[in-house]
């Protein structure tokens, strides 16, 4: 046995968490990169943050159609409405 076979570089781990999205990992990789994760922050960090974007892709969507998003009092009047042809003529 080789000494080392549990420890595995970053670039590894990152890959195994890839792919960890898509499939469950066989029984080794998955103990190399439990291992890993647990010391090395900047991997676990790295993973907390792919859990994050996994669980906010899952969530339902709130965006609205553009007919009903309301345009901010905050936009001036010239903003809120798209450019007429002229103005987009002109422009270029």
């Amino acid at each position: 046995m080789r000494h080392g076979w549990l420890l595995i570089p970053c670039r590894h781990a990152h890959e195994l968490l890839s792919e960890r999205m898509d499939k469950p990992l066989a029984k080794g990789d998955r103990l190399r990169l439990w291992l890993h994760l647990r010391i090395c922050a900047m991997c676990a960090r790295i993973e907390r943050q792919m859990d994050l974007l996994r669980a906010a892709m899952r969530r339902p969507s709130r965006v609205r159609k553009s007919s009903d998003r309301a345009v901010p009092m905050m936009v001036p009047p010239r903003l809120r409405m798209p450019p007429t042809e002229s103005q987009f003529i002109s422009r270029m």
